[in-house]
């Protein structure tokens, strides 16, 4: 009788332990997640319950097998290699697991914002996972989907932060019996009168020249806009602005040129 209530005390202590954990630890912890902004909470907390939850039952089966006096030394050596085998299988989904618990804690990037991937792809960061990271490819209208583990040892660059705006640059090439003065001046002039083009000190467009080979003068115009998503329809228009100024201005591009050197060779 006295076993009978043994074994019944430890069945009971666990099925507490284990209905605590689930309906009140866990419900306080995705009550406590749903009010907060961070995305780690939403990750971990489902994480904690199924870990826990089997957790606790082992801890029970274990209690209950040494109340009945059976060896558990050998058990949990089994248990221990088994742990093992099942890590060294599982440690693609462990490396990729811990890494999106740090992109969580780091916040390299968050959901929502934009990035800029190895590959050289411009993202929307979607949902980061336990496991993978969604991506959604604004460009290509597709979503891209990245273990978190290569997504950590990557280079990624955060086009939202830290305020959002963007620098871009227009590359021209015009003759060398240009005038490189009227040259930047008509550069400069369009980049400036462009609405969404910054024109404050620090962020204002420059104009350089960069390069003097083959023939060409090459000139480069850097400016800044406030939304990064902009920059490529303002480069468009700085382009065409620029078409139309040279065509008043009389400026010629550079055309493509080759020497031809012809010898007689001497019979």
């Amino acid at each position: 009788i006295l076993n009978s209530y043994g074994l019944i005390l430890i069945v009971v202590v666990t099925y507490v332990v284990y209905k605590i954990f689930k309906e009140v630890l866990v419900h306080v912890g995705k009550s406590w997640s749903a009010r907060t902004k961070s995305e780690i909470d939403d990750v971990l907390i489902p994480v904690i319950d199924k870990i826990g939850g089997v957790v606790i039952l082992v801890f029970g089966a274990v209690g209950l097998l040494n109340y009945l006096g059976y060896n558990i030394t050998f058990l949990l050596a089994g248990v221990g290699v088994m742990g093992l085998v099942i890590a060294f299988a599982a440690q693609d989904f462990l490396s990729n697991f811990f890494s999106g618990v740090f992109i969580l804690l780091d916040r390299p990037f968050s959901e929502g914002q934009f990035i800029q991937i190895a590959t050289g792809e411009m993202c929307r960061v979607d949902k980061i996972g336990i496991r993978s990271t969604r991506l959604y490819n604004t460009f290509q209208n597709n979503y891209v989907v990245l273990p978190n583990n290569k997504l950590v040892n990557d280079k990624i660059v955060n086009l939202t932060e830290p305020d959002g705006r963007g620098v871009s640059e227009v590359v021209v090439k015009v003759s060398p019996t240009s005038d490189t003065g009227k040259v930047e001046k008509i550069l400069l002039e369009v980049a400036k009168a462009h609405p969404d083009v910054i024109k404050s000190d620090s962020k204002g467009p420059v104009v350089r020249l960069v390069n003097l080979a083959d023939g060409v003068f090459e000139f480069k115009v850097f400016f800044w806009v406030e939304d990064f998503m902009t920059s490529w329809r303002v480069a468009h228009e700085i382009r065409k602005e620029t078409i139309r100024r040279f065509s008043e201005e009389k400026v010629d591009f550079a055309m493509p040129q080759t020497a031809i050197i012809m010898r007689q060779l001497s019979k």
